[in-house]
């Protein structure tokens, strides 16, 4: 049977195996991430975002130049500003990731 005292090693055994656990889901988390980093080529969102922010900053500006501006009013542009620029990243990752995929004997050459 076991006693009072193996039940603290226990536990401890327990927190040290589930913060091994954690340290090993949190390197993982961390791989996938720089790995999505450098497969999206980051600095071609750049482009994206300046064109999507400044395009919604024009339609935000007439429209409200247009009509009776309110907090309701701007605060629905930013919310479809903030849909809109998520959707443009997202297809940005999405071309640019088949680029990669798809131009690998392209770029052996082009890029040695």
């Amino acid at each position: 049977s076991a006693s009072a005292q193996d039940e603290p090693r226990t536990a401890a055994a327990d927190r040290a195996g589930a913060t091994a656990t954690d340290a090993r889901l949190w390197r993982r988390i961390a791989d996938f991430a720089n790995n999505l980093y450098l497969f999206s080529r980051p600095h071609t969102m750049i482009g994206t975002f300046v064109s999507v922010v400044s395009v919604s900053a024009l339609a935000t500006r007439y429209l409200i130049a247009a009509t009776t501006a309110d907090a309701a009013l701007i605060g629905s542009c930013a919310a479809a500003t903030a849909v809109a620029l998520a959707c443009a990243l997202l297809v940005n990752v999405y071309i640019v990731g088949l680029n990669q995929l798809c131009d690998v004997d392209v770029d052996r050459i082009n890029k040695p």
